[in-house]
């Protein structure tokens, strides 16, 4: 079968498409797919370098529902995100959370979740070193235990957690009010 490689965002500047076009270049084969979603003022341009490039292997889809996104990662092989910055990272929890590894360009938030969540998270500085862990992950050179990925993102992440350790704060504060 196929080896899909998901994306969703905003198509801007710091989301730094340019970066998963140039990975997609490197590895032209008919195995692996790369799925982009998402709308914004780089979807021109990302256009433009499919076309000249010729990156059959890159399937822009534009905006997406909720539950096309769950679709979709549930099919995927990898989440791939090449932003520079990400305020918290929510779309690579969400991946994690479905049990789909994350190949992330080196950030603070996935830095982050790496160091919490440790497996299933691989961190990219430069385009060569993103292609090969593609290829690594796509050839199980790396063994990703989907039910453990997801048993612990839910157990560090899912809402009961947040608003249990909101709770703890909370008490805290009120504590020291006292």
């Amino acid at each position: 079968g196929k080896f899909l490689v998901f994306s969703i965002g905003r198509l801007v500047k710091r989301k730094r498409y340019d970066i998963l076009l140039k990975i997609a270049e490197r590895i032209k084969d008919n195995d692996t797919i790369f799925l982009i979603a998402g709308e914004g003022p780089e979807k021109e341009k990302i256009l433009n370098t499919i076309k000249e490039k010729d990156l059959e292997n890159v399937k822009l889809l534009g905006k997406i529902s909720e539950r096309e996104k769950y679709y979709l990662l549930s099919k995927s092989n990898l989440y791939l995100q090449c932003s520079e910055y990400e305020g918290f990272g929510i779309t690579y929890i969400e991946a994690l959370s479905m049990g789909v590894p994350v190949l992330a360009y080196k950030n603070d938030a996935i830095l982050e979740i790496k160091e919490k969540v440790k497996d299933g998270i691989f961190i990219f500085s430069s385009v060569e070193e993103g292609a090969n862990l593609i290829e690594e992950i796509k050839n199980n050179k790396v063994i990703i235990s989907k039910e453990d990925l997801i048993k612990k993102v839910i157990s560090l992440y899912s809402w009961d957690v947040v608003i249990q350790k909101y709770y703890e704060v909370f008490q805290e504060v009120l504590k020291g009010k006292k």
